[in-house]
């Protein structure tokens, strides 16, 4: 998001503040200029930076000397960085590379720009040719091998990159000899694969195959029309799906879009302390916005560790879906497991959990394997099918992070009589009245001052998350108006994506007079069919238990009187009379990540579909995802 340090003033360079992480040694004037390509994501679209170079060079084992004015000896390792993503930035790489102990001495970043005659978009990568200052060409060629071997292939800005060397290190005695060398190596180095003396096209970046590209295409067009689940697609998850949806911070190389690591989000002049520098941001971000607070839910970890308590022994295997910080995973390795597997996207994260297993002297009963669930087959497992699935992949609403998809696709690696946990769960609404919620969501009068009319500009669409209002649901004084609805039923053993309906509609009565403010959306999951031990996100549950509150909460969703909806005026608030009936509906997108209520007087007309026997649209409900009612009320179909 920012300039790198070469496009500010000489005297911000020279800052220490302007580099916190590392100090770069500048590049002389008189250098000799480097070769570079354009590396377009269009087949073929290689295009030269400078007249003067020719090519890459040998993608073996190389660098280019680049002897300094007035330097007897010295030797410089020249490195390419390809597959870089295109928000990727000069900083990036340093801190990348100086975590390694490689001070850089030049950094340059290239992004491609399509051609006007191609009708492919933009190109999708950029690269970078970065160099490492040494003593002499031996100490070059074992610096290379070095760098090429601890970041190739290693993760940044959420794409692996490629690193190669440019020329095989010589070293020269006298600086103006210093090009003629460097050409003369970069013609001599053989090209690999392709015997000694490298041709032009030998030298060019790879070429991509187009072919093969296609063959990597997701077929999205899978049974039921649900983009989300693909069981046919080829992409080399190893007979899983393709998610819907990636945690933060995961490293899976189908995962679509940028990421950008921590430090891009500051300004250059701000400190960002190492441990954190060059992790992707949205990961840091996560964790710091619930992860502790998950981990210190003490009545969370207590619901997992009785529920666990139930199904293990000396001869339990077990598998976590998001192993995290480890918690889960030493809960089951501390009652005895025979061994648990924890697979985690994040590789930060696989890193830390395993430090914590270590430090907790579990480490002979847990493995920690850094993938997406989907990409692990049981194959792989130390003791092959296990007997106990477990997960804790729950969002403030309870499919928000794709529980029911992941649970159905790890069933692969589950015995035919295995269990998981937790293995049921609801997803509720309930109406509410609220003034202090009323207070923060709308506008009132002020000493004789109507500010009613900036109501046009209430949002009665969104469901909002507490957290995002600021603010604890038990601390607004609530008074439930409805019963608390349940919309969806899912058995996580059992049921798999694609089932849920696009609506769902129930009717219920107003409890009191008064005025429904906002629809609250809370959910219950329970460990095994008896339902022994139950964990909710009910605002009525979270009044002691700060921490549920500030990783989960609850969703919010302001209501209107749906009747005058289509003004373009202020929305009217929703008055109800107690016993009056009501029709909730519910919509619902993406396999109940994403949800909306529209509240309405039973027999009301507001130009939406009419109601009847063929309401319903979407995919259709299985036995297992109920269209469901409470007491009060009952299903409409």
């Amino acid at each position: 998001h920012y300039t790198s340090p070469t496009d500010r003033s000489p005297s911000l360079r020279a800052s220490p503040l302007a580099t916190p992480v590392m100090d770069i040694t500048p590049i002389p004037a008189g250098t000799p200029p480097v070769e570079a390509h354009f590396e377009s994501k269009h087949e073929g679209d290689v295009k030269q930076a400078s007249k003067r170079s020719k090519g890459r060079g040998s993608s073996g084992s190389g660098a280019e000397t680049g002897t300094r004015s007035g330097d007897s000896s010295v030797a410089y390792a020249e490195i390419y960085v390809g597959n870089l993503d295109l928000s990727c930035n000069r900083d990036n790489l340093v801190v990348l590379f100086e975590t390694k102990g490689h001070a850089l001495s030049k950094c340059q970043v290239r992004r491609p720009k399509p051609r006007r005659s191609s009708s492919e978009g933009a190109p999708s990568s950029a690269y970078a040719f970065v160099r490492i200052r040494c003593g002499s060409a031996e100490e070059a060629r074992e610096v290379l091998g070095r760098v090429i071997s601890e970041l190739d292939g290693v993760e940044l800005c959420g794409k692996n990159i490629k690193v190669e060397a440019r020329n095989v290190p010589i070293q020269q005695s006298k600086a103006r000899k210093g090009r003629k060398a460097s050409s003369a190596a970069a013609a001599a180095a053989p090209a690999s694969g392709s015997g000694s003396g490298a041709t032009e096209e030998d030298r060019q970046p790879p070429k991509k195959n187009k072919k093969k590209k296609k063959k990597k295409r997701t077929n999205t067009s899978s049974g039921g029309g649900n983009r989300r689940h693909n069981n046919n697609s080829n992409n080399n998850n190893n007979g899983g799906i393709e998610p819907a949806w990636y945690p933060p911070g995961a490293e899976a190389k189908h995962k679509k879009g940028k990421t950008y690591i921590f430090s891009q989000e500051f300004d250059p002049n701000f400190h960002v302390p190492r441990r954190i520098a060059d992790k992707s941001n949205e990961l840091i971000v996560a964790v710091n916005d619930f992860h502790f607070a998950m981990m210190n839910d003490l009545p969370r970890n207590d619901f997992y560790y009785e529920a666990l308590k139930q199904v293990i022994s000396e001869e339990t295997t077990l598998v976590e879906i998001g192993i995290g910080s480890g918690l889960l995973s030493m809960i089951c390795g501390s009652l005895g497991a025979k061994h648990v597997t924890g697979i985690e996207a994040s590789k930060p994260l696989a890193n830390v959990a395993m430090m914590n297993i270590v430090k907790n002297g579990l480490q002979d009963k847990i493995s920690v394997v850094n993938a997406m669930s989907t990409e692990i087959e049981a194959k792989q497992l130390k003791h092959g099918k296990v007997d106990v699935l477990v997960s804790e992949i729950l969002g403030t609403l309870l499919l928000s992070e794709n529980a029911l998809e992941f649970n159905a696709d790890a069933k692969r690696l589950l015995k035919p009589s295995g269990k998981v946990i937790p293995r049921l769960g609801t997803q509720f609404i309930t109406l509410i009245q609220s003034d202090k919620l009323d207070l923060i969501t709308s506008a009132r009068k002020w000493k004789g001052l109507d500010f009613e009319k900036f109501n046009q500009l209430k949002d009665t669409a969104s469901l909002l998350f507490t957290k995002e209002l600021g603010c604890r649901l038990c601390t607004l004084d609530p008074v439930n108006m409805s019963e608390r609805l349940p919309i969806i039923e899912v058995d996580f053993a059992n049921d798999i994506a694609g089932c849920i309906a696009s609506r769902k509609m129930i009717r219920t009565k107003a409890l009191r007079d008064g005025v429904i403010h906002a629809a609250v959306f809370s959910w219950e999951v329970y460990s095994d069919l008896q339902k022994s031990h139950k964990m909710s996100t009910h605002y009525e549950d979270t009044v002691h238990n700060f921490q549920r509150d500030m990783q989960w909460g609850q969703g919010i969703q302001l209501i209107e009187d749906m009747a005058h909806s289509d003004a373009k005026e202020a929305p009217i608030p929703l008055q109800v009379k107690a016993g009056e009936e009501l029709i909730v509906e519910v919509r619902i997108a993406q396999e109940g990540a994403i949800m909306q209520c529209i509240v309405r007087r039973l027999g009301s007309a507001c130009g939406e579909q009419p109601m009847g026997a063929n309401f319903f649209s979407g995919s259709a409900t299985s036995d297992n995802v109920k269209d469901a009612a409470s007491s009060s009320g009952e299903a409409i179909a």
